[in-house]
């Protein structure tokens, strides 16, 4: 009997739900994917948030937001640069397309 409430009350720190599945580790993967690959940081983040939510584990949920905002920050941000190089680029394409016209003229 003492030996069953010590694995009830003392479990080191895992998470004890009977699915294996400890959300801390997911947390900190998406939390250092979202510097690198930020979609994969957004869907391990959301994963791992969501886990949390079914469990009730708590431990490590800020690594989880941090990724899922992070990835969201950068992507917008990607997204940004990417508009403004593409409106750049055709700018400077219409420069050169009217430039070509008036040397023809």
């Amino acid at each position: 009997m003492e030996n069953k409430d010590f694995n009830n009350n003392y479990n080191n720190g895992y998470n004890n739900n009977g699915s294996g599945e400890n959300p801390k580790t997911l947390a900190i993967v998406g939390f250092v994917l979202s510097f690198f690959i930020a979609l994969a940081g957004l869907i391990v983040s959301a994963i791992a948030l969501n886990k949390y939510k079914q469990t009730g584990y708590t431990e490590g949920k800020g690594f989880a937001t941090a990724g899922l905002v992070i990835s969201i920050v950068s992507m917008g941000i990607s997204l940004l640069v990417s508009v403004c190089y593409g409106a750049a680029i055709m700018a400077f394409l219409a420069g050169e397309a009217a430039g070509s016209l008036a040397i023809m003229l």
